[in-house]
């Protein structure tokens, strides 16, 4: 199912439904399966808490309360029928996952999973989340969390810890046991540690501050844009590395004994370097903006961004644009020349490109109109979307879906995490995502290139023109009882369908109109189509002007 994680048609959906919606169904459902005790779960939880418990038995089990909400009956069945829950994978590697359509069509339903999860302890654990409380407890393995919202509160942990969120707060109660990194972009983040605790830390902010609840010698090294604070905890030496990252928000340490109304910020000994030079904070929209801002989010931009108010506001830059952002996010309507802008946390919002683009956020969405060169565009959490690249070019995330309406030449894609959706490519294409499915619509007037589509835990469309000219190689490998399979509407392909132990592998080989250039297709606990349908030839926009 195309879509199922790209998460801001999920949240307006939410923001639509009515408040008055009275109609609602709640369903509880359960379910054990085998887990091997050094394998390795993924939670993929769009909305709603999960909590999970490492336990000293075998096997994954798990219980879900599934709440729809509709405006009325038919939209509380619709709604039901439309968010599915389902285990891939085998004993070694599983998934569970809460599936939610995409395009959402309208506003009349909202749906959100509940779950509660026993693991055996001693597996690695990832949860991915957009809103909704994740707690977690007793895993022995490497955990790592992802969340977009929603508060984090991780305990009696073993191995490395990763957590990372947009929004949400962390709770953090234990001391660390191996390399532990927790970071919150606009959240706060607490480390609670018993008695005796030692590790060495490192708290970084760049608007907030960094507190304790008990004297805690160490010292600042500040950056023009960041504070960085260090020590080492009960001696430190040889002890695990915590890491805290609270870009926005405030760090606190609170040993056991104490109270978090006891807090008191750390303040290095050398008052000189106390505090950074200042930040500019981010402003609203200025008035003689404002017009070519709604302009751009009308006519260029394939979603909205959620920032109102930005580090960086231009209109026009008449030539080359280069900008480092120590944080926030950044607006330009138009740039004449090349643009290289990077910002530690933000989205980047451009207009019009004409030359070639290379734009970077650590934490935060790039939403890209029309670029006229090749363009390099790289985000840690968010999405890139992009409404024309006349050259095509190389879009990265570590955690989020990528959304191309057209490019004009090749394409590069990378997802930690999520959907990668091009609804129109005359290039060759190269996507890879490690958990979502991909899209690809062919150029019509393209008979042949090189194309590569691999999905490690979703589906893989590919829409071809009808006289496409390929060698195809595709591989399905999912469970058994998994509705697996690799269609093409376009004969010439020889299909094999094998079992490797409780999984399936299918394999479809052969030359599409004679044979061409390598099409290489994947999808693990997924399906491939390749279909040929007629789709609206998109113009590009500069061809519009």
């Amino acid at each position: 199912m195309i879509g199922r994680r790209l998460w801001i048609a999920t949240l307006l959906l939410a923001a639509a439904l009515p408040a008055s919606a009275a109609r609602v169904s709640t369903e509880k459902l359960r379910n054990a399966v085998s887990l091997d005790p050094a394998g390795s779960l993924l939670i993929d939880n769009p909305i709603g808490p999960v909590v999970v418990i490492g336990t000293n038995r075998g096997g994954l089990r798990w219980e879900a309360v599934k709440t729809v909400r509709g405006v009325d009956d038919d939209a509380v069945d619709e709604g039901r029928a439309s968010t599915a829950l389902a285990v891939a994978g085998n004993e070694q590697t599983r998934a569970l996952r809460t599936i939610v359509p995409y395009p959402l069509r309208n506003g009349r339903w909202e749906s959100q999973v509940a779950y509660t999860v026993e693991v055996p302890r001693s597996v690695s654990l990832t949860v991915v989340s957009i809103s909704g409380i994740v707690r977690v407890s007793n895993i022995a393995g490497n955990l790592i969390v992802k969340s977009v919202n929603g508060r984090i509160e991780i305990e009696k942990t073993e191995g490395t810890v990763n957590i990372e969120t947009v929004n949400g707060d962390i709770i953090y109660k234990q001391a660390p046991a191996a390399e532990t990194r927790l970071s919150s972009l606009n959240g706060t983040i607490e480390v609670h540690t018993p008695r005796g605790a030692a590790f060495n830390w490192t708290a970084t902010t760049i608007r907030g501050a960094v507190y304790s609840t008990a004297s805690v010698p160490g010292f600042f090294n500040n950056t023009q844009s960041a504070k960085i604070f260090s020590a080492a905890i009960g001696g430190g030496d040889g002890s695990p590395q915590l890491h805290t990252d609270a870009m926005m928000g405030e760090i606190y340490y609170v040993p056991e004994g104490s109270q978090m109304a006891g807090a008191r910020p750390i303040f290095s000994r050398d008052t000189a370097t106390a505090m950074p030079a200042a930040v500019a904070r981010p402003q609203p929209i200025r008035p003689e903006i404002r017009a070519m801002f709604q302009q751009v989010l009308a006519t260029l931009l394939v979603q909205p961004p959620s920032s109102r108010s930005f580090y960086a506001q231009q209109n026009r830059i008449a030539g080359d644009f280069d900008m480092d952002a120590p944080i926030g996010s950044i607006f330009v309507g138009q740039i004449d020349g090349n643009a290289r802008i990077e910002t530690k946390a933000g989205e980047i919002v451009l207009g019009r490109v004409a030359g070639r683009g290379n734009v970077q956020s650590m934490g935060g969405s790039l939403h890209l109109g029309e670029v006229t060169g090749p363009l390099t565009a790289r985000t840690s959490v968010g999405d890139i979307t992009a409404r024309s690249l006349l050259k095509g070019g190389t879009a990265t995330t570590d955690g989020g879906n990528i959304n191309i309406v057209f490019s004009g030449g090749d394409l590069k894609l990378r997802s930690g995490g999520g959907d990668v959706l091009v609804r129109q490519v005359h290039g060759a294409v190269d996507i890879d995502t490690r958990s979502g499915d991909v899209f690809v619509n062919i150029d019509p007037a393209l008979t042949n290139a090189r194309i590569t589509a691999k999905s490690g835990s979703g589906n893989v469309v590919l829409n071809l023109p009808p006289g496409f000219a390929a060698d195809v190689d595709a591989t399905v490998i999912a469970d058994r009882q998994l509705a697996a399979s690799i269609t093409s509407e376009i004969p010439g392909l020889t299909i094999i369908r094998e079992t490797i132990g409780d999984r399936i592998r299918i394999r479809a080989r052969g030359k599409l109109n004679g044979g061409g250039p390598r099409v290489v297709l994947n999808a693990d606990s997924g399906s491939i189509q390749i279909q040929s349908r007629p789709i609206p030839r998109i113009t590009p926009v500069a061809a519009r002007r």
